[in-house]
């Protein structure tokens, strides 16, 4: 891949050159895609977010590991995003890093275990690429990835899942790339919970593995209507429009969208940000929300619940950037 760098040097926030040159490094010292000053919002579900300093797709693993080197030599913050389905940015954007995986950037790979088959996806492949995969290849056990946007890192990283299953279910270990290589994580040392994963810093996930199991045909059928009908489901029930998803995880014993649309929720607005009326857990940009609409809306959301339920509702989107 040829490097695209913008002909406008962009300062980070303290505008000192020191902040201009370690981007110039950057750029010179790495083969992938580089883009300087990438506004976010074309990266999320929700549409908001300001600029990256820099935004990076590696060529390879070495292409990577070669940017791991800079960050550690200039100090300069890496983060990873993967579809944007489940993050809300700041309208000042990210210092630092932007790191996107291309979904070919580690080829697949399967191998037969007395247990199943054992298959390596990139981090960087679309969850529904995953599931079109294991299908084809006659496997069952990823019929809960269709309809959850994003990436399989993605889906990891938030132990993604539905009605039909979760990524706890199946991974069996991930590889990450740090500066000095990649390491291998057991599926044992990532405290899965819901719609969580233990993670370690500093760490790009590379390769997620998981144990799927041989299918006939009319099983590989069922599965197939199965998932039709999960998708219909989630289409009937989940609102359209730009969103992140669920904002909130559902507090143990409850929904978060019940607790929403008993306090009045549905139809309030910010700005451009407004609670869908529905699906309360779900908080759509009209087209003209900033982020920090958004944030105003989910402390509306938060403050009016805990007053009314003694609830403290958890965010399920990331926040990421400089609101």
């Amino acid at each position: 891949m040829s490097i695209r760098n913008h002909s406008r040097r962009i300062a980070a926030s303290d505008g000192t050159p020191d902040s201009v040159s370690w981007q110039d490094e950057f750029a010179a010292s790495v083969r992938g895609l580089v883009r300087r000053n990438e506004l976010l919002s074309n990266y999320t579900t929700l549409g908001l977010g300001g600029p990256a300093d820099i935004m990076f797709e590696p060529a390879d693993e070495a292409d990577l590991k070669a940017a791991l080197a800079i960050v550690r030599k200039r100090k300069v913050p890496l983060k990873v995003i993967g579809g944007g389905s489940n993050l809300l940015v700041g309208d000042r954007g990210v210092r630092g890093i932007i790191v996107r995986l291309p979904p070919d950037l580690i080829s697949t790979e399967m191998v037969g275990q007395d247990e199943g088959v054992w298959v390596s996806y990139c981090a960087g492949m679309l969850s529904v690429a995953a599931y079109r995969h294991a299908i084809e290849n006659r496997l069952v056990g990823l019929e809960f990835l269709p309809g959850i946007p994003g990436t399989i890192g993605g889906a990891l990283r938030m132990n993604a899942g539905g009605r039909l299953g979760e990524m706890a279910d199946v991974v069996e270990g991930i590889e990450v790339m740090r500066v000095d290589g990649a390491t291998y994580i057991p599926a044992q040392e990532l405290g899965f919970a819901y719609r969580y994963a233990e993670l370690p810093d500093s760490a790009v996930i590379t390769r997620v593995d998981v144990l799927l199991r041989p299918a006939e045909s009319r099983e590989i059928t069922s599965v197939k209507e199965r998932v039709q009908q999960e998708i219909e489901h989630r289409r009937l029930t989940q609102p359209a429009g730009r969103s992140a998803g669920s904002m909130f995880k559902n507090p143990p014993g409850r929904h978060a969208a019940r607790l929403l649309e008993d306090c009045g929720l549905k139809g309030e607005s910010v700005g451009g940000a407004r609670v869908s009326t529905e699906h309360a857990n779900f908080l759509i940009n009209d087209g003209t929300a900033t982020a920090g609409d958004m944030m105003q809306l989910i402390d509306l959301c938060r403050n009016k619940v805990r007053k009314q339920f003694g609830l403290s509702l958890e965010l399920e989107v990331k926040l990421e950037g400089e609101f």
